[in-house]
């Protein structure tokens, strides 16, 4: 595969896994380019947390070849791992102060922190009765 880090964050060809004679992923040619968000959506069992083990080095390949921030996965995953951050499911706990404080203190200190958002969302603000209320309280 030939290297096009400038362009793309991930870049897969080829790409499968098989459990057994089970196929759970199947060939696939992936490019995000560099800067993009991006998600994987399908029902239950189409695959998309076998693609995201096999993109971060969690699991193995059967075929294929995976390249993430310009480098092979899984050959270059000290590398990469520190780089990336990845959310499994919908971070829903993030509607509490306490919750948005955790996820954020979550990150890694190599990825790039905006604290003020978590600041801005924990400060009391007035009711248009001008009583005290805390955003994410029920």
């Amino acid at each position: 595969m030939t290297s096009l880090a400038s362009d793309f964050a991930i870049r897969t060809e080829g790409l499968t896994k098989r459990f057994g004679s089970q196929l759970a992923v199947n060939g696939v040619d992936l490019r995000v380019p560099s800067g993009a968000v991006f998600g994987f959506l399908g029902p239950n069992g189409s695959g998309k947390t076998t693609t995201i083990r096999l993109l971060l080095g969690l699991a193995s390949a059967t075929s294929g070849e995976i390249e993430v921030l310009g480098r092979p996965m899984p050959d270059d995953l000290a590398a990469v791992l520190p780089e990336v951050v990845h959310s499994s499911k919908a971070p829903a706990f993030t509607r509490t102060c306490r919750g948005l404080q955790t996820f954020i203190a979550s990150i890694p200190p190599t990825a790039t922190r905006h604290p003020e958002p978590a600041a801005h969302a924990c400060r009391p603000r007035s009711n248009a009765w001008g009583s005290p209320m805390l955003r994410g309280k029920r």
